[in-house]
């Protein structure tokens, strides 16, 4: 892949994921806008060259009926991660029992790996989906995402670079209960902190409880199927998280 296309799709992403900040935070729209911060751990089970490792992270997002942005700072003893992600709304459809919203997202990741004070590699992921969104009045939703995107890996002990393109694809059902119970599934070739390249899919399930104060407790559980679409599909990571989400008045 050429330099000038890379830059050119950075650029991009760039502007999709800061066009919906300027709008969010501004004087206007602020009173429109949802806001949470959330914390979270992350346990990665050993397998495979994966090693075992526990992550913690803080994430702080808004949301309105039109933009959503989340942002998010990830690490553990060898790696640090810096994400985020804006979503453009530019449709919106209302029926009698369903709401329908068409937009595009752009997402910017960057990943660091060091060891024993020596710096390893780095990677730069731009990644840009078309959007779709259906929710039924009775609280069920699905969305889906798919698009593509670049990856620059910056191999620093030997002084090469990398760069890479890839599909992506992401789709999500959720049922929220009246009672505070959210149930959900995930399918995606990429998730906030991790971005490989495609045939590795991760897959997911979700479980979420929103107390009357404002908090919302969750717990998810995932693999990631490597080479799946290619010759010897095996399971390479396994994954637990919890987080505790407060939105903020």
């Amino acid at each position: 892949m050429s330099t000038r296309f890379f830059l050119c799709g950075a650029k991009t992403a760039r502007l999709v994921v800061l066009l919906p900040l300027f709008f969010l935070f501004s004087k206007n729209a602020a009173a429109e806008c949802e806001k949470f911060a959330s914390v979270s751990s992350s346990y990665n089970a050993k397998k495979g060259i994966e090693r075992g490792q526990t992550s913690l992270a803080v994430e702080y997002g808004v949301e309105s009926e039109r933009y959503e942005a989340l942002f998010g700072f990830q690490s553990n003893d060898l790696i640090y991660d810096v994400c985020a992600e804006g979503t453009f709304w530019i449709f919106l459809q209302r029926l009698d029992r369903l709401s329908l919203k068409y937009g595009a997202d752009a997402i910017y990741h960057f990943q660091n790996f060091d060891y024993k004070g020596v710096n390893i590699s780095s990677e730069n992921d731009f990644f840009s989906d078309f959007c779709f969104s259906i929710e039924g009045n009775k609280g069920a939703s699905f969305t889906a995402r798919t698009g593509g995107g670049a990856k620059l890996t910056h191999l620093c002990v030997l002084g090469e670079r990398i760069w890479d393109t890839s599909f992506s694809f992401r789709l999500e059902a959720k049922k929220r209960f009246d009672f505070g119970l959210t149930l959900g599934a995930f399918v995606g070739t990429h998730t906030f902190y991790r971005y490989p390249l495609f045939c590795s899919p991760e897959y997911s399930l979700l479980a979420s409880y929103d107390f009357d104060s404002g908090v919302r407790v969750s717990m998810s559980g995932g693999i990631r199927i490597s080479d799946q679409f290619t010759t010897a599909p095996y399971i390479s990571r396994e994954t637990l998280k919890t987080s505790v989400l407060v939105f903020l008045r």
